[in-house]
């Protein structure tokens, strides 16, 4: 190819060649999309992207300071080889499609081409150009990025960024869904859609290679393209991607997709439903309860079950004034609740003053 990369960066995994064209559809598959070969230049534009490679680079200065991760026996960790990553570039690029999405604020989605297979354990790394130390503006305002985290810390803290903006595969294509389990977090006001509902058939993987950590997505099975094409949908590492500044119940920004096969891809009306909010309330002992909190269920799901709610059973509407007292309450005894009682929209807290 004619665009070149800057020598001074090399790659974290086997150095693949950029592919000469791909499989791209003009709209849905399930719209009649028309799914031809197009070649890479015409992709590169369209994206506005420089390269298309599957790779993970770094710029030759900084690695150095890539954390390596070793076995107990002190060598690198290493869970694949080149063969089977040759093997899953291959797989994804023969069979998978860019299409564009009947929804512009959506963009692109990558889709199992019709009558084509994605197979069970193809790997789909994360891709692009590793930047380290980011700003705190960085990270709220860096679109399509994936974290890089020190696996050591404790709270795996976030030491880079992945930007695939200019450099990149398939992976920033790929649209998102809840897992099965995180619909209970959405109120329908039309329930006849919630079993249509997709949800993610890619899982969040990190494997390994020369000790080196490589966040990817892996297909739990085997994923058939079918008459109509079968998006691929990864659930979000941390719901706060899903809600961040998003207020309360307000969800412009979540979309969930139709996973029947005449209407693949295609998005519900955002009117039909709303993230589902929990009201919690404490009981005193007094005439009325109290609302202390509205949280979306989502966030308390996610939330560290160590953490603490602390409210105070201070009533400064009650009839007699007591001692200010701060009650904490472990967010997993919430979590406890809410997942023995999934249609709850409501805790009450008793809390005697």
């Amino acid at each position: 190819m004619s665009r070149k990369l800057d020598d001074a960066a090399v790659s974290l995994l086997p150095l693949s060649t950029s592919p000469k064209s791909l499989l791209v559809g003009d709209k849905l598959p399930c719209n009649g999309g028309k799914i031809a070969n197009i070649s890479m230049e015409s992709i590169l534009n369209d994206l506005n992207r420089q390269i298309w490679i599957e790779a993970l680079y770094v710029m030759e200065k900084d690695l150095p300071q890539i954390k390596r991760y070793q076995n107990s026996d002190n060598s690198y960790k290493t869970d694949f080889s080149e063969p089977d990553f040759f093997k899953w570039i291959t797989d994804i690029e023969k069979n998978t499609a860019i299409c564009d999405m009947e929804n512009n604020h959506v963009g692109k989605g990558v889709f199992v081409a019709p009558g084509k297979k994605l197979p069970e354990g193809t790997f789909i790394p994360s891709t692009g150009m590793i930047k380290l130390n980011p700003t705190q503006t960085e990270l709220e305002t860096k679109v399509h990025c994936s974290a890089l985290h020190d696996l050591d810390s404790h709270k795996r803290d976030i030491v880079g960024f992945i930007d695939p903006d200019k450099i990149g595969g398939v992976l920033d294509l790929i649209n998102h869904a809840p897992e099965n389990d995180e619909l209970a977090n959405f109120k329908f006001k039309d329930h006849s859609i919630e079993k249509h509902v997709a949800t993610a058939n890619l899982g969040s993987l990190i494997k390994f290679y020369n000790g080196y950590a490589i966040m990817g997505l892996i297909v739990r099975k085997d994923i058939y393209g079918g008459k109509y094409g079968k998006q691929l949908l990864w659930s979000y590492a941390s719901p706060f991607e899903y809600i961040h500044d998003l207020p309360k119940a307000d969800n412009k920004s979540i979309a969930l997709f139709d996973e029947r096969d005449e209407s693949n891809g295609k998005i519900f009306d955002k009117r039909k439903y709303t993230l589902k909010i929990i009201n919690i309330f404490i009981d005193t002992g007094e005439l009325m309860i109290r609302k202390i909190a509205s949280l979306p269920r989502w966030t308390l799901m996610h939330s560290d079950p160590k953490s603490k709610l602390v409210i105070s059973t201070e009533d400064p509407y009650s009839s007699h004034q007591s001692e200010k007292i701060q009650s904490p309450v472990s967010l997993g005894y919430l979590q406890t609740f809410l997942k023995n009682n999934p249609v709850a929209d409501r805790i009450i807290l008793d809390v005697p003053i």
